[in-house]
């Protein structure tokens, strides 16, 4: 991921939550009291409480996984959330180098002494074998089936073990036991468990690459902001007649 200075960032614990930022209503010539500050852990477990409350099952999952840390390492977490540095050195989670034709992937990449971890997953379904009707899921490098399949790339932003971002690639197609033969469609998936922070994409695109490679192509651009930096990266993901080949997410 590239990124760039964008403007003064407005961070997470310098922000005052908009319950306190409203004023208190009192009788006419009543002394008003200044609200009590909340520290930066409770109002990162608000932000999620309230993502949690709306249906996010990801944010109930990453608000328990937080809860369970002990103290020192939840604002040891916050700090890294609000700090630029953080951002920019998440941002090169980059496949320098990337050799398609040999299906080379970074799989992992550890920050500031292994607190913070960048890790790629992939997973591969055959959802339709013509043979025996079976399903497998996660199975990668199912050799030599016909029928319909997806492949997906994705990585995640972890800190202490949290996951607090998801990027995925995704692609759906068929084939023949020695072919693919058609790419039905290709797609994009995120979550962002980190304030004030944002990520969108381009319009996916899907399609076969070439003989002697022949393999199903899902490609998108993230673009995003981070503490006051943007970030742009290319997230792509390619699979056969045998499941999940490569996928990587680099500098666009």
């Amino acid at each position: 991921m590239r990124m760039t200075e964008n403007r003064a960032r407005a961070g997470f614990i310098g922000l005052a939550s908009a319950a306190l930022a409203a004023a208190a209503l009192t009788a006419p010539g009543q002394a008003t009291a200044a609200p009590p500050p909340i520290d930066p852990v409770a109002k990162y477990e608000l932000y999620l409480s309230g993502l949690a409350a709306s249906g996010n099952a990801g944010a109930s999952e990453t608000l328990g996984e937080f809860r369970n840390l002990p103290q020192e390492k939840k604002e040891t977490f916050v700090d890294y959330l609000d700090n630029p540095e953080m951002g920019q050195a998440l941002g090169e989670f980059i496949s320098d180098g990337i050799d398609e034709e040999n299906f080379v992937t970074e799989q992992k990449r550890e920050l500031y002494g292994g607190d913070v971890v960048l890790e790629s997953e992939v997973n591969f379904e055959e959802t339709d074998d013509a043979s025996t009707g079976a399903s497998t899921m996660g199975a990668v490098g199912v050799q030599g089936t016909a029928g319909d399949k997806r492949a997906w790339y994705t990585v995640y932003d972890k800190i202490f073990g949290v996951k607090v971002t998801k990027v995925t690639i995704g692609v759906n197609y068929t084939t023949s036991k020695t072919r693919t033969l058609k790419v039905y469609s290709a797609y994009a998936a995120h979550y962002n468990y980190v304030p004030f922070s944002e990520f969108s994409h381009s319009p996916v695109q899907k399609w076969i690459s070439a003989d002697p490679g022949n393999n199903a192509h899902g490609e998108t651009v993230w673009t995003g902001e981070w503490a006051g930096s943007e970030w742009s990266a290319r997230q792509r993901v390619w699979a056969d007649q045998d499941g999940f080949k490569g996928g990587y997410l680099k500098d666009s």
